[in-house]
């Protein structure tokens, strides 16, 4: 339970059922105000506070403290939301002696105070009031890019997640030109927003191109998948400072950065935050010296709690500089060595009350450098008492969005004229880290093939139809399909999650861990991208979970064992999707594959269709790979294909397949 107020006021009461902020948990004084009740009849009733308060749920509670003389008296509950003149009753029930009743009261609206008054037959006791939990369950929507901007030039931003009121900070600037400057929002939309690079206007308006990360969350309070909270949302404020109370349960000082979202006002702007406490922080706008008013502007928010780790898939390190930073540039140390990392940072502070923003310079995985720059149109002074500021370092992994390649597919179509034949694959693009993911091959040939990766660059690969060593090394035609993706973290069209990564394994199973919070079971991918071992080896999955999955290679049944391969992995939600506009489909077979042919039909059509499929249980412990046929834009067959060294027995048993297909080959 969080986020349960429980307001009683008036004298002195203590009340054992525990109430705190938190709802109910250790021994605590309160008190209460007698609003109504107490009759000139005897009997009597108290209203005491409630109990296993949620978001939509309470416990209300009574004590009757006196019949009256009356064999029995009928007790019940009084409830209504703040502000509400009239009261909804709850059932009644008879009561033939003193003590303690209760009800519970559903359908509350979350984030919400009531008042409620125990009742006993024509009195009532004190009116107690209530607030229910803040609701953390919507899931949380995040993303965040880097750009690159020029003064007096808005750069439009389209988001690539589907946001319905989405809050978007971009501060601070870079440092490539020394003149103050910061960046300015507007238009923003559930679609995307506009951000140019403002100087002040006493500023000639030239500058040079500076870069900023944006971080943009939907409007509400949110639990991460580390468990931290995140609250964003909107006040409308001028030169005069605005007090944002934070509905979230916090547990100490979150951090907060603010940004204007309008340009109500075309004067240059920026926000200054002061005494950020558990419960809220002040705003306000600032102009440049001499400017003594500016229109009203809307300005977003976003609270995180200090030791946030994921949002929504980005990988996030927290921090504050304590009151540090000024106008001297500062240090600061990334624990976490981020990859390509963006920058989000705001004073948390107002010690200095010159107009002032930050900027950032010497960005990369170990930490950055910041500085307090304030505005020179009153004079040319910049010294600036010292400030706490908070940041958000963000993993370049995570803020890729899907308007940028980082994957393409294509198909192989060759034989294998000998065992030692390789052939060569040219990337469309270039890869810092590329993981390939080969299979299966089709049913031209029916000896047992598998495709096997090896020499994996930034620009292509190397690839065989391998066979098993007791088989001849020559195979037939055979068509496969590839899939080349960045490691990382990833996400479709429509927000669909992707994550790329490698590992390292033998024929003994290593466990993988995910690195972000999946929503229902994805399907995975595996495929082996070294040649270590000699010996031919597929790879087989298993415990495929929300939160990761266990992997190793397999050879022959007559050989066994194998050196350490690196293998690469794709995890992926299943539905159909797309990326940059490329139709695909993910999806499973349910323990349904076997050593017989099975037929999967597609949920969509495909024109043009290139097909990988994998294993997602090991249930057959004999080395096995997979097979495809008949594949058309409707369907494919599929079969597990087992290796037959020690025996001539194929007998499989049922495994579930999962498959990717794509529309057509090329960039995604």
């Amino acid at each position: 339970m969080s986020n349960t107020n429980v307001n009683v006021t008036g004298a002195p009461f203590v009340d054992d059922s525990n109430v705190s902020k938190s709802g109910v948990t250790t021994d605590e004084a309160c008190s209460f105000t007698q609003i109504g009740g107490g009759g000139s009849g005897s009997v009597s009733v108290s209203t005491d506070a409630p109990s296993s308060v949620t978001t939509t749920d309470a416990t209300l509670e009574g004590t009757l403290d006196s019949l009256g003389g009356s064999s029995s008296v009928s007790v019940s509950f009084e409830y209504r939301e703040n502000g509400v003149s009239s009261w909804t009753s709850t059932s009644s029930s008879s009561q033939s002696s003193t003590g303690s009743f209760s009800e519970q009261v559903g359908g509350l609206t979350a984030d919400t105070t009531y008042e409620y008054r125990a009742v006993a037959d024509a009195e009532t006791g004190t009116t107690v009031s209530f607030t229910t939990d803040t609701d953390t369950s919507s899931s949380l929507v995040a993303e965040a890019d880097t750009v690159a901007l020029t003064p007096s030039q808005w750069t439009s931003v389209s988001l690539s997640k589907s946001f319905t009121d989405p809050i978007v900070v971009a501060k601070p600037a870079s440092y490539a030109g020394s003149d103050p400057v910061h960046a300015r929002l507007r238009n923003v939309s559930s679609g995307g927003f506009e951000i140019t690079l403002e100087e002040w206007d006493y500023q000639d308006g030239t500058h040079a191109t500076e870069t900023v990360t944006y971080l943009v969350v939907e409007r509400g309070t949110f639990a991460s998948s580390d468990g931290s909270l995140v609250e964003t949302g909107t006040v409308s404020t001028d030169e005069a400072t605005a007090t944002v109370a934070l509905g979230g349960d916090f547990s100490a000082a979150p951090l907060v950065f603010t940004q204007p979202q309008t340009e109500n006002d075309a004067l240059p702007v920026v926000t200054r935050n002061d005494n950020v406490t558990s419960s809220g922080f002040e705003t306000e706008l600032q102009t440049e010296l001499g400017v003594n008013a500016h229109g009203t502007e809307t300005v977003g928010y976003i609270a995180v709690e200090d030791g946030l780790t994921d949002l929504d898939g980005i990988a996030v390190e927290t921090g504050n500089t304590g009151n540090n930073v000024s106008d001297d540039w500062y240090s600061v140390g990334f624990q976490s060595a981020p990859s390509s990392p963006g920058l989000l940072a705001d004073m948390q502070t107002a010690n200095g009350g010159d107009p002032c923003t930050l900027r950032h310079r010497n960005l990369d995985s170990s930490g950055v450098e910041l500085q307090v720059d304030e505005e020179q149109s009153g004079d040319t002074e910049v010294a600036h008492g010292s400030e706490t500021v908070g940041y958000l370092a963000l993993d370049g992994s995570g803020t890729q969005t899907p308007t940028e390649s980082f994957a393409e597919v294509g198909s192989e179509t060759t034989d294998q004229a000998t065992s030692t034949t390789r052939h060569s694959v040219s990337l469309a693009q270039s890869y810092d880290n590329p993981v390939v993911i080969m299979n299966p091959a089709s049913y031209n040939d029916s000896e047992p093939v598998h495709p096997r990766v090896r020499d994996v660059t930034s620009t292509g690969f190397d690839f065989e139809l391998e066979k098993w060593d007791y088989t001849a090394g020559n195979h037939g035609t055979e068509t496969v399909g590839y899939a080349v993706f960045e490691e990382g973290q990833h996400t479709t069209d429509d927000g669909t999650k992707i994550e790329v990564g490698t590992t390292t394994t033998t024929d003994s199973w290593t466990s993988v861990s995910l690195s972000q919070s999946f929503g229902t079971t994805p399907i995975v991918f595996t495929q082996s991208m070294t040649f270590n071992g000699g010996a031919p080896i597929v790879t087989r999955n298993r415990n495929v979970t929300t939160s990761g999955f266990d992997v190793r290679v397999q050879e022959e049944m007559a050989l066994g064992g194998h050196s350490v391969e690196t293998i690469g992995y794709v995890a992926i939600e299943p539905g159909t999707t797309s990326i940059n506009g490329t139709a695909m489909e993910v999806g499973d077979t349910g323990l349904s594959v076997s050593d017989d042919w099975y037929a999967i039909g597609f949920t969509d059509s495909f024109g043009s269709p290139t097909f990988l499929a994998d294993g997602q249980t090991t249930n057959g412990g004999e080395t096995a790979g997979i097979r495809y046929r008949d594949l058309t834009g409707s369907g494919a067959e599929v079969f597990m294909e087992e290796e037959q060294s020690e025996d001539t027995e194929t007998s499989h048993a049922n495994e579930n397949v999962g498959y990717w297909v794509f529309e057509g080959t090329g960039t995604l």
